[in-house]
Order: structure tokens, then sequence, then C-alpha cells
């Protein structure tokens, strides 16, 4: 083969070398990205939750990241943002919340931030897709958060509608 045509097939494979690992890189920065459900739902407060001026029936904006999914790592993190003025924010360091109640990491913002000294518990009694991945679009979440706001037996009811945040 002339010496042309040697460098110009080297040229030819280093391309396509650099093509196919660009194809896989870009593929793996796909799979690796955060994934993060966005909507909002309906948040009802029992009696026990009046005690820091929570009541009633409100709808707010909430943020899910199920663990496991893209770049999520193990941890399961759900926040809340209210109309007037507060968010607040829970973690469970490690896998789903299921049916059964689960202590996790809880705080919030209002006029200042803060981590609840009394950690909350939470679970999620319906997970529609039950299975949730990368390519999941839509997801209904119910469940309670009992110790919300840290107010001892305060319950807060759940139901949210999030969608796929890329």
């Amino acid at each position: 083969m002339p010496r042309s045509s040697r460098a110009l097939f080297r040229r030819w494979i280093a391309g396509g070398l650099l093509l196919a690992g660009a194809t896989v890189v870009s593929a793996q920065s796909v799979e690796a990205q955060t994934v993060e459900f966005r909507g909002g739902g309906f948040f009802s407060f029992t009696s026990q939750c009046q005690a820091e001026g929570w009541e009633g029936t409100v709808y707010a904006s909430a943020r899910y990241r199920p663990p496991g999914v893209g770049s999520n790592g193990p941890s399961t993190r759900f926040s809340v943002f209210f109309p007037l003025f507060y968010a607040t924010s829970f973690v469970l360091q490690s896998g789903n919340l299921t049916a059964a109640y689960k202590t996790v990491d809880g705080g919030g913002l209002g006029s200042q931030l803060w981590v609840y000294p009394t950690k909350p518990r939470m679970r999620v009694t319906l997970r529609s897709p039950s299975a949730v991945n990368a390519s999941t679009e839509a997801v209904r979440l119910k469940g309670q958060i009992n110790g919300f706001d840290n107010v001892r037996n305060c319950v807060v009811d759940f139901d949210v509608s999030l969608t796929r945040r890329p």
C-alpha cells in the first residue's frame, strides 16, 4: 500500500474509533443524568398540625428524585413548595419509600433554614408506575408524612402527579 494510502487508512480508522468512542460517551451521559420529577398535588393536614398553622387541604408544587435512577445515587428525595413562602424537603438516605413508615431527614425554609430536630417518618402507599426508571415519563405518589414541620403526630396525606424533567 502506498504511503499516502496508509496514512489515509490510519486517519479513517482513527476517525471511526473516535466516532465510536463519542457515541459510547454520549450514551453514558444520557444514562448518567439526574432524573427528577416535578409537578404538584394536594396535601391534607390532621388537626395536630394546627400547632404550626397547617390546616385543611392545600395545593403545592413538588419534586421527587427516585433512588438509583440515572445519577441520582442511593437516596430518595421529596421536596414540597407551598404557595405561602415555605418549602420543606425530606431525604431517605438509602432505598425507596414503601408502604411502611421510614425515618427520614427533614427540614424547612421559611424565614430561615432549619433541620427538624425530631426526624419525621414517611411512607408511600401508592407509586404508579411501581418501578421508576430513566425512561419513565410520569409518576403518581400517594403517601403520608408523620411529624411534619417538627410537630408531634402531625400527619400529612399527600397525592401528587409529577412529570420527568431532563
